[in-house]
């Protein structure tokens, strides 16, 4: 069964998301959106225009198809503790970056 292209957009751009390691709110922030927009964006897909969809592909560094190409194979389910674990390497290089400078 072929998903929407809401559904198809919601699992990519919050696989996306948490594959970087990326919080909702952080997104937001690159995207200039609303932490509210990107969470109806994941969860229940508003009609997202295009120029919008620009903003958050920008955003999470990835073209504009992955976030509306069906996956080839099925994406597995984004853990919190990969993402968390990704957020603390982020914060240690930020603090090694810091201290080196």
């Amino acid at each position: 069964m072929t998903k929407s292209l809401k559904a198809i957009v919601a699992a990519n751009v919050r696989h996306a998301r948490l594959r970087l390691g990326m919080t909702q709110e952080e997104l937001a922030k690159r995207t200039r959106l609303s932490v509210r927009y990107i969470s109806k964006v994941e969860n229940d897909p508003p009609d997202v225009t295009l120029h919008n969809l620009d903003r958050i592909a920008k955003g999470l560094g990835v073209p504009v198809a992955e976030l509306v190409s069906e996956p080839k194979t099925k994406l597995p389910k984004p853990s919190t503790k990969d993402a968390e674990s990704v957020r603390h390497t982020i914060r240690i290089l930020e603090a090694y970056l810091d201290v080196r400078e």
